[in-house]
């Protein structure tokens, strides 16, 4: 049923008609599975500094294991580069490196680039949470190895084409990546853990009172205590205390705190989605269109544009706020129309830095009609 009525909304209405769709999809699908490419040709596009990689694949329920995951690759004024296809079923993430990206698969975790490195992990489990350093030596993803209990592997991916494993039964819920040093911040039963891991994958663990961590450059990472949360009719407010803390080559401890630091940040009640920017700044979009980027030290966010045409309903429905998973150059987000996705500063949300063309294939056996652009990343 689900197939007739996608037939039926590309025109397909008579009997005769929905035959003649079924023969051009099937033909079609044909040509385009035959010229679909499962491996990287361009290697050197997927570890180049400033490249878009956009992520095609299920970004809703039901994450049939029908859908592919594609992955592309454009250059920083959106020429097409390079793609790869492969086995897919749920949301695609890349995790850029300068030597080359690693890819999620149903199955792996496999690297673009000039190496191809390859992490096998539990049929179709989930990379929960995933960054990359800012000099593009190594990225860090959180992945869900068990479909029955708390179970987690911490991978660290170097851009030279290794990797190590740490498997856990702490819970994730938050990650920051610096350049030699990543934060993992989680909870075991009812006590709060934090786990320190270098660029070789060695992994620390210690136990810490708070939950949430920033990276903010120079070495630099923060550690966030939610000290009070109001719920009120006008939105959400918290106060934090920020802890700073130093991790180096030679220098690596938690237990030295460099600064203390006291903000509040809010949200009103229309916001339709808050986004982490870099350096513990974020920025949230409100349902009518409304952009504000709300700085780390700063009580109050900064307005700086309203986006023409945006909706709730769009966004929700339509994916059509796509944040960029990136740690080079200003903040920027892409808006997606039709046939494109242009990409934006949060600062300056109407002027449009680049137009990437969307793919007109990747989703093109969609019978569920749940695949669609789902995450955009930049090489740093």
């Amino acid at each position: 049923m689900h197939l007739v009525a996608r037939l039926v909304k590309r025109g397909c209405l008579s009997v005769l008609a929905l035959v003649v769709c079924l023969i051009v999809m099937v033909v079609s699908a044909g040509k385009y599975a035959a010229n679909r490419r499962s491996l990287p040709e361009n290697t050197t596009s997927w570890g180049q500094s400033g490249n878009y990689i956009m992520g095609y694949g299920p970004v809703r329920e039901p994450y049939s294991s029908s859908i592919k995951n594609t992955y592309q690759v454009f250059s920083p004024d959106g020429q097409w580069l390079d793609e790869t296809t492969q086995r897919g079923g749920y949301y695609p993430v890349a995790i850029p490196t300068r030597q080359g990206s690693y890819l999620y698969f149903a199955d792996a975790i496999k690297q673009a680039g000039e190496h191809t490195h390859e992490v096998s992990i539990r049929a179709h489990a989930f990379i929960e949470y995933s960054s990359n350093s800012e000099t593009g030596t190594f990225g860090v993803a959180t992945v869900n190895a068990s479909s029955t209990e708390f179970a987690y592997d911490i991978l660290t991916l170097k851009s030279d084409g290794k990797s190590t494993k740490f498997s856990t039964d702490i819970v994730p819920i938050s990650l920051a990546v610096g350049k030699d040093y990543a934060l993992v911040a989680g909870y075991l039963s009812s006590e709060k853990r934090l786990l320190l891991v270098d660029d070789q994958g060695h992994v620390t663990e210690t136990s810490f009172p708070y939950s949430y961590v920033n990276y903010l450059g120079n070495d630099r990472f923060e550690i966030l205590q939610a000290d009070r949360v109001v719920e009120g009719e006008r939105g959400h407010t918290v106060d934090f205390t920020s802890f700073e803390i130093e991790l180096k080559k030679n220098h690596a401890s938690t237990k030295r705190v460099l600064s203390v630091s006291h903000f509040t940040k809010s949200l009103p009640e229309d916001f339709v989605a808050t986004y982490a920017l870099r350096h513990g700044d974020s920025g949230y979009v409100t349902e009518d269109g409304r952009v504000y980027v709300h700085e780390r030290l700063n009580n109050k966010p900064t307005f700086t544009g309203q986006l023409e045409g945006f909706s709730k309903e769009n966004h929700v429905t339509n994916n059509n706020f796509i944040p960029v998973n990136s740690r080079f150059g200003e903040p920027s987000f892409g808006i997606q129309s039709k046939d494109a996705v242009s990409i934006r500063s949060w600062f300056e949300p109407n002027k449009v830095i680049v137009t990437i063309p969307l793919s007109k294939n990747a989703c093109f056996l969609d019978v569920d009609e749940v695949c669609n652009l789902a995450s955009i990343n930049r090489v740093p």
